[in-house]
């Protein structure tokens, strides 16, 4: 079976080999919609690739690589969706939005969404959800986490984690009857308070790990060493 995703690149942290590999990994498994939001542009011309739509309003890009971003997207005829300065969203949630309107399905993966601005990184994992009410999966990644945020119990398997660690965060209040089975650190009925850690740094201890929950929502993060 044939599987869509969505990949969005963005202007924070971003590693041009992990990219290519993220990129050929989709294209393999399916068909690929690419999305460059504003400075993720700039990775794109440095990897040739030839997103299906441009969206941002440039305001981080040098003078220089906006000129050569032009000269691109006539090249190649990619659309561009320019946006105002100031606006009520970030570059990246409108990109989102273009992905959710025009892929109906598959999961999305957002890249170059973290890095030294703490504030677009928490803004980035907030977006998280507009996904996750869709029931569509919108993956947070970088070189060593993959964010996702949980309105309902799941399953993870051990062969499909993107690292070791996985960590559980109340996310908006608290989290009712929290229960983990096949975890090192097991839990029952627990409710996980706004402002605790204690579902940082778990790990599978099966091939399976189950995760379930009552009321509220969970964010999971899967971390390497």
């Amino acid at each position: 079976m044939k599987i869509e995703t969505t990949i969005i690149i963005s202007g924070g942290d971003i590693v041009d080999e992990e990219v290519k590999e993220i990129i050929y990994q989709a294209s393999q498994k399916g068909s690929l919609f690419l999305i460059a939001a504003d400075r993720g542009m700039e990775c794109c011309m440095r990897l040739n690739l030839q997103p299906n739509i441009v969206v941002g309003d440039f305001d981080s890009i040098s003078t220089g690589a906006y000129h050569n971003m032009l000269w691109y997207l006539k090249k190649y005829e990619i659309p561009c969706q320019t946006l105002a300065v100031r606006k009520n969203e970030t570059d990246t949630e409108a990109a989102l939005h273009i992905a959710l309107e025009q892929r109906k399905s598959g999961d999305i993966i957002l890249l170059g969404g973290t890095g030294f601005r703490i504030d677009h990184m928490l803004a980035n994992i907030a977006i998280l959800g507009q996904g996750a009410k869709l029931g569509r999966k919108i993956y947070l990644q970088d070189s060593h986490n993959r964010v996702s945020m949980l309105f309902e119990s799941v399953v993870l398997k051990k062969n499909q984690l993107f690292g070791n660690y996985i960590s559980l965060l109340p996310y908006a209040g608290i989290v009712t009857h929290v229960t983990l089975d096949g975890f090192s650190f097991p839990l029952t009925d627990v409710t996980l308070d706004k402002f605790s850690s204690l579902g940082i740094s778990n790990e599978l201890i099966e091939e399976e790990g189950r995760i379930f929950f009552g009321d509220g929502i969970l964010i999971c993060v899967e971390a390497k060493e």
